[in-house]
């Protein structure tokens, strides 16, 4: 840069401002793009939860005719709570392929905008000048929260414990149906209470599938936000720090381009001065005297 006039550098310098100023921008978007999608996210697994709730309603009378009362009294807590548990292990595996789809893309976009942030620094102000601290490996998110298996591992022990949980929220009107001793009397009184429970229960899911998804739009949010700020914080200080420089140079530059130029001069005096002599290594001391005549 310091081959540059300060107005020079100046000028480049406001380029560089203007796509690290761009880039800021798109990264900031990424904002409303985030939560955007988790809303979209949470609204598709609430109706998944839905239908699955509506279906396992509509399965029930048939299912519980199907088998014997004193099997109904036994084993239809832990059927509930199964059927809930396979729904939500297969729904969350879905929600984590759809969590990673989105960091994905938001780390990419990322990356794309630190990449053009840099490189028209290195391209303005040349690679010398250009000792940029900030490098896109430096944005990687980190696996240990993003990647597939973490976050798929984060879901399903979500899952565990929520299922687990399940048969308090559905245990008083269960536990209705479990105390009646008359085989019919259970049967109906299954069919008439049991749909309500798996709805309650189901209502009660969705809210921590949504906490799920909003823990993880923030930590995708943090992430964009600490790109950006780091960006845009270390190329600003590479350009002022380059300015600065330059400015404070400038006067000694000028006495270097002066103090060159005299010195210069000086080389092509004694370059002439080396001529001479070397011609007068070849002269004669004495003329040499024309011949008689």
């Amino acid at each position: 840069s310091y081959d540059m006039s300060v107005d020079e550098l100046s000028e480049k310098i406001t380029a560089v401002r203007e796509q690290l100023d761009t880039s800021k921008r798109k990264l900031d978007e990424l904002h409303v793009r985030i939560d955007a999608d988790a809303e979209s996210i949470k609204t598709q697994i609430g109706l998944d939860l839905e239908s699955f709730a509506k279906s396992f309603v509509q399965a029930l009378p048939a299912q519980i005719d199907a088998v014997d009362a004193n099997d109904v009294k036994a084993y239809l807590p832990a059927f509930i709570e199964d059927k809930f548990k396979e729904w939500a292990e297969i729904e969350g595996a879905k929600l984590a392929a759809m969590l990673e789809h989105l960091a994905e893309e938001v780390i990419q976009i990322t990356n794309e905008n630190v990449a053009a942030a840099a490189a028209t620094l290195a391209e303005r102000l040349g690679p010398e000048d250009t000792r940029v601290e900030i490098t896109v490996d430096s944005f990687k998110y980190d696996v240990g929260i993003y990647a597939v298996g973490a976050l798929g591992t984060t879901v399903m022990l979500f899952v565990n414990a929520l299922a687990g949980g399940l048969l308090t929220l559905a245990a008083p009107i269960l536990a209705i149906v479990l105390k009646s001793k008359i085989a019919g009397d259970i049967r109906v009184q299954a069919k008439e209470k049991v749909p309500a429970a798996v709805l309650n229960a189901a209502e009660a899911m969705k809210p921590h599938f949504d906490k799920c998804i909003d823990d993880f739009a923030k930590r995708l949010s943090e992430f964009v936000s600490n790109a950006g700020n780091t960006l845009y914080k270390g190329i600003s200080e590479i350009l002022d720090r380059t300015m600065i420089e330059r400015r404070e140079a400038g006067s000694a530059v000028a006495t270097m381009k002066t103090s060159t130029a005299t010195q210069i001069e000086q080389v092509v005096a004694l370059r002439k001065a080396l001529g001479t002599i070397r011609e007068g290594l070849w002269t004669p001391d004495d003329p040499v005297l024309p011949p008689p005549t």
